[in-house]
């Protein structure tokens, strides 16, 4: 509040003293002796009183006018856009391009001034881009790499909620020669507290082997992956063990299948059928883990011309898992007629190796595995499910497992010669004879 008094002037006024007074009451006094006024602004409103008494004990007060304090109403902030900012133009020869790069320029004036984004965080974006540019034309030669390795990809910078970082190691699910693109599963160096839906922990000298001792495990986000080009690969960092690689195919979601690459069927002929998780597999001793399964010594014939003391000769043949059910079951299969209905030859081929159970999903099995185009898996799984919506998957595994263990008890020689033997090679075998 400020107040404007007419005054007279007292014999003895003594200014300093009045001065000190108004001070005290924090106000500013202006006093003019030819005029008659006095003037105080700035007074607060529980202090009028005390102002008025202190004039007047310097001044005969002959009239008072109380002028309102006016508020004025702070400016509005206009809304900012990156395109009413004005600042320098960028020329370039091209306009398209001039007109996107000045449009860039005013996005980046606008999110550091007006929305605090620091120049650090620009500059990444920035690197970014240009990194972009670069790996499309400025071609630099593709490093190798296979489905398995681990390979470290630039992915750039990220919004919150997608994979961290522009250097992420991810795990090479799939290549697809067609679109020149491979599936990658990016990992996390962090322990991710487990969850099957998005996490799959690995250990190094375990579940992977790296190049370098540095890395010692982590988390694959499963939900993070997808296709990208093999321009983002820098380097190869490492690989995953074959039943680590098993058990990521598993985890992953079910709307990601792999059913053109070829990947595991190789495996299978090296480690045993990996398209199977741990549950599938017969031989859970550590001793199993990472042996070469597949290749066997299938005869040994002793030379009958070279029989002298001491002097035989082997003759060796290696036979992969699948082309060994198919010797072990040759007559069996060999009565199959593909003319006739497929439950009918699937009960006649249970009898015949004497498979004898009484679980409907194991007879679909061999009906759902001839109408694959190609055996997996996860295609088996699925199209059970499909078939049977009220038998979980759980339930599936375990059926399969158990009804193939108890018929293996007959084949000793197949599961001491390939530890990994699973059901899906009986159902491959058996699909390949009548397709």
């Amino acid at each position: 509040m400020d107040l404007k008094l007419k005054i007279t002037q007292k014999e003895g006024t003594s200014m300093s003293g009045l001065i000190k007074q108004m001070c005290g009451l924090k106000c500013r006094i202006k006093v003019d002796i030819d005029e008659g006024e006095c003037s105080i602004v700035g007074i607060e409103d529980n202090s009028v009183e005390n102002v008025i008494d202190s004039i007047d004990e310097a001044f005969n007060i002959v009239g008072v006018d109380i002028v309102p304090t006016v508020e004025v109403p702070e400016p509005e902030v206009p809304v900012v856009t990156e395109d009413s900012l004005e600042i320098a133009k960028i020329e370039f020869s091209n306009k398209s391009v001039e007109n996107r790069v000045n449009k860039l320029m005013r996005i980046i004036y606008w999110a550091m001034y007006y929305n605090n984004a620091s120049s650090r965080d620009i500059c990444q974006y920035l690197m970014s881009t240009g990194v972009e540019i670069a790996m499309k034309y400025n071609t630099h030669e593709i490093v190798n790499f296979s489905i398995g390795d681990i390979v470290n990809c630039n992915f750039g910078n990220h919004l919150n909620g997608e994979i961290s970082g522009g250097h992420v190691h991810a795990i090479v699910c799939d290549i697809d020669d067609e679109e020149g693109t491979f599936y990658a599963a990016p990992i996390t160096k962090e322990k991710l507290e487990e969850n099957p839906q998005k996490y799959l922990k690995f250990k190094a000298n375990l579940d992977v082997d790296y190049t370098v001792s540095k890395y010692n495990g982590g988390t694959v986000l499963l939900k993070k992956g997808g296709y990208i080009r093999p321009e983002r690969i820098q380097e190869v960092v490492g690989t995953v063990r074959p039943e680590f690689f098993a058990r990521l195919l598993e985890a992953l979601p079910d709307t990601i299948r792999f059913s053109h690459n070829d990947y595991a069927e190789k495996y299978s002929e090296k480690y045993g059928d990996v398209e199977n998780d741990d549950s599938m597999l017969f031989d859970d001793t550590d001793d199993a883990i990472g042996e070469e399964t597949s290749d066997v010594v299938a005869t040994e014939t002793a030379n009958e011309e070279n029989s002298g003391e001491g002097n035989t000769s082997k003759d060796v043949k290696k036979i992969s898992v699948e082309d060994y059910v198919a010797e072990l079951l040759a007559v069996p299969l060999a009565n199959l007629d593909k003319s006739k209905p497929i439950m009918e030859q699937v009960d006649m081929f249970l009898d015949c190796i004497g498979f004898q159970t009484t679980e409907k999903i194991i007879k679909q099995s061999f009906v759902v595995a001839c109408e694959d185009e190609k055996v997996t898996y996860k295609s088996i799984i699925l199209e059970l499910r499909n078939v049977y919506p009220e038998i979980s998957e759980k339930s599936i595994k375990e059926t399969m497992r158990e009804e193939f263990k108890k018929w293996l008890t007959l084949y000793p020689e197949a599961k001491e010669k390939y530890p990994k033997i699973s059901f899906m090679v009986l159902l491959k075998v058996f699909a390949r004879k009548m397709s």
